[in-house]
């Protein structure tokens, strides 16, 4: 399909942009408390998901049927790290069967899960570009200071 991805519905109303003759018929999803990370995840992959799921649930952003989309940035997540451990321990060159070095295999490894978790985060919400378009920050009005309003009111 070609053209911008359709802002989905609950991003809209973080927004404050939903209009609702805009969505006829589009289908209303469960929220979820997000408490509990499934049972097959990594260790790293669950402190990952008890760290930003509650957030994403609180801020109504994850719903159940999103749960798919947060495990596999969790389980990406997970794998980016253990990737960047070996690559520590290890350096970044290994020897190759030839003898001559050759870069270790594990680069390849948290390269990809690093692009499939940060796809995964612009979907959820967790990248600063993609919060700032879902507006789900503080919702705290700054106030301008004299010279900030002198500046703005001319």
């Amino acid at each position: 399909m070609k053209g911008r991805k359709p802002v989905p519905t609950a991003d809209l109303k973080v927004r404050g942009t939903f209009k609702k003759y805009r969505r006829q018929g589009e289908p209303e999803f469960d929220k979820t408390d997000a408490t509990t990370a499934p049972e097959w995840l990594n260790d790293l992959a669950t402190e990952e998901w008890v760290r930003i799921a509650p957030v994403l649930a609180a801020k109504s952003v994850l719903t159940e049927v999103d749960m798919s989309s947060m495990a596999g940035y969790c389980q990406n997540y997970a794998k980016a790290i253990m990737a960047e451990e070996m690559i520590e321990k290890d350096g970044m060159t290994v020897t190759g069967g030839s003898g001559g070095l050759k870069p270790h295999p594990a680069i390849a490894i948290a390269n990809s899960a690093w692009d499939r978790c940060l796809k995964f985060a612009q979907d959820l919400g967790i990248t600063p570009s993609s919060r700032s378009r879902l507006n789900i920050g503080n919702n705290e009005r700054t106030t301008a200071t004299g010279r900030a309003k002198f500046i703005r009111n001319g």
